[in-house]
């Protein structure tokens, strides 16, 4: 899986936390195993996708 070179790193999280902005709005009324699996995939992606992109 290859980045189109117009996609910059930044745009990329941008993007992604612009999703989890709705997202959250929408879990906060869900159950709080839902929040607990947003918050773990956020810290997912916080970790693991920069190490990702690395190795691309």
């Amino acid at each position: 899986m290859k980045i189109p070179p117009s996609l910059n790193k930044k745009d990329i999280r941008e993007n992604i936390r612009i999703i989890d902005a709705i997202h959250l709005k929408k879990f906060m009324k869900s159950s709080p195993l839902v929040i607990i699996l947003v918050i773990c995939f956020n810290l997912f992606i916080n970790i693991a996708f920069p190490i990702i992109i690395k190795f691309i």
